[in-house]
């Protein structure tokens, strides 16, 4: 436990990448409110809290797809 909250991953390109267009989507989706960019943050600190969990100094595309699966 200690392990993991020293940790501060870093989001990869392919994470980035998948990321920003799950966030697109989102928004082009949206019936109501659309996906604001808060909701972007929010996917990107779950993807670091993925990664985390798996005690990874990186956040793969792995963790970015559980993020938005969350």
């Amino acid at each position: 436990m200690a392990a993991a909250r020293r940790l501060v991953p870093r989001l990869t390109d392919p994470a980035v990448a998948y990321l920003r267009d799950a966030w697109v989507t989102l928004r082009r989706e949206s019936r109501g409110p659309r996906a604001t960019v808060r909701q972007l943050e929010a996917l990107v600190r779950l993807s670091e809290a993925v990664a985390r969990l798996h005690l990874r100094e990186r956040v793969t595309e792995a963790d970015a797809r559980v993020a938005v699966e969350l």
